[in-house]
């Protein structure tokens, strides 16, 4: 089970990983969140970050261009998209693509079945852009016997068991759930990490 914390924006945001090591971040380009942060604030800070650790770029309806224009000022090595970019446009990023799907959207099994060949990894998530709110997991049950799932969505120390438990994705997407007033908590992200990895 892979563990990706989402939502890094600060300096004491990076140094908190490399002491927990989970598989990736997620740093979000899209303005309207709140966790947003300019690439060329955070740049500097990646440059700290442990090379293990892969770097994910979170989209909501970019060009293209500056998906990519990104990528490289931040050197990422995952793009994951939460608009409603098509294949055409996954076929014009450079990087390894994660597309984001609504699980209450009626066909995200077609859905899936589009966007499989063209990523590594769908993830299931409660809405657009990431809402910190869960979704009834079972909806995803059985999902992950033919997709490659992360899954996403107001999880936490509390429920992670549960959504792992019933959805068995490959990653475990994490970002409200390790907070404390809207910033990163090294504490939550201790205890969730070590709970996850001694399941």
């Amino acid at each position: 089970m892979k563990i990706k914390i989402c939502g890094i924006r600060r300096k004491e945001d990076i140094d908190i990983i490399n002491k927990y090591n989970p598989d990736y971040i997620g740093i979000i380009f899209y303005p309207k969140s709140k966790r947003y942060i300019k690439p060329n604030i955070i740049a500097p800070f990646l440059n700290n970050l442990n090379p293990n650790i892969k770097k994910v770029g979170v989209f909501v309806n970019e060009t293209f261009d500056t998906v990519n224009e990104i990528s490289n000022i931040c050197n990422l090595d995952i793009i994951q998209l939460h608009g409603n970019e098509d294949i055409e446009y996954i076929k014009n990023i450079k990087k390894t693509v994660w597309k984001a799907l609504s699980v209450k959207n009626k066909n995200i099994k077609k859905q899936m079945e589009i966007y499989k060949k063209y990523v590594e990894i769908i993830l299931l998530d409660n809405g657009k852009g990431g809402t910190g709110k869960t979704f009834n997991w079972k909806y995803a049950k059985n999902l992950s016997e033919n997709y490659k799932i992360a899954l996403a969505g107001g999880i936490n120390i509390n429920n992670v068991k549960e959504a792992i438990k019933i959805v068995n994705p490959s990653i475990i997407d994490i970002s409200s759930g390790v907070e404390i007033n809207s910033y990163k908590d090294e504490e939550k992200i201790k205890n969730i990490i070590n709970l996850i990895r001694n399941i």
